[in-house]
């Protein structure tokens, strides 16, 4: 089963530079039973237009990239040493990889 989620997009996140915006975020978490959904409270800091700083319980986890074609999840405390740990055609969808990569 897979469930699509509406993507906040860029635009809608944070219009001026250094802002952060609080958002809760419903993530299809899949197990072997079922796919579960957890709300989960995050911090988005939009650095530009295509990329986005996402931190949990205050501290940076990754980052969602959109490449053009996809939304590429980095997982890491800086976006020089991220490293990709899934991909979506939503943000959500990115959002759900990198908070998986974020639980290990």
């Amino acid at each position: 089963m897979t469930t699509k989620l509406a993507a906040p997009m860029a635009a809608h996140i944070a219009r001026r530079p250094g802002e952060l915006v609080a958002l809760t975020v419903r993530i299809p978490i899949h197990t072997l039973a079922a796919a579960d959904i957890l709300e989960v409270p995050v911090l988005v800091h939009e650095l530009d237009a295509n990329t986005t700083e996402v931190l949990i319980d205050g501290s940076t986890v990754g980052y969602i990239h959109f490449d053009g074609h996809h939304f590429v999840a980095l997982s890491g405390p800086t976006l020089e040493a991220g490293v990709p740990c899934g991909a979506g055609d939503l943000w959500d969808q990115a959002l759900g990889r990198l908070y998986e990569a974020h639980r290990r």
